[in-house]
């Protein structure tokens, strides 16, 4: 799912298919092997099939513990417009986020 990168780089993490909590653990532990290759990591989300609550709870925590470290997650642009219909059912767009560029907030922009 991630190409190997050395620390202080970008890696992608392009996951596909349904983004359910059945893959939650799955997904969960790409994510942190990207953050323990590279300081910034972009999600590509463009073959996603479907996202459920635990998996868009689980992009947001992985959007907050990079904030908390100092390192970056974004998603990719083509990407945020896919989300945005699961993510304003869930009630997860907004016009601010909880921490600096939320991940909801840029879906929100982008699906405008």
């Amino acid at each position: 799912m991630a190409g190997k990168v050395k620390k202080g780089s970008k890696t992608v993490v392009r996951l596909e298919g349904d983004l359910t909590i059945a893959r939650a653990a799955e997904i969960k532990g790409t994510l942190l092997g990207a953050f323990g290759r590279a300081d910034h990591v972009e999600l590509d989300l463009a073959e996603v099939e479907s996202i459920d609550l635990a998996c868009m709870q689980l992009i947001c925590a992985a959007h907050r513990t990079a904030v908390a470290r100092k390192a970056k997650i974004l998603v990719a642009d083509p990407s945020l417009v896919r989300m945005a219909r699961p993510g304003e059912l869930a009630g997860f767009c907004r016009e601010s986020g909880c921490v600096d560029d939320c991940i909801w907030s840029r879906v929100r922009r982008a699906a405008a």
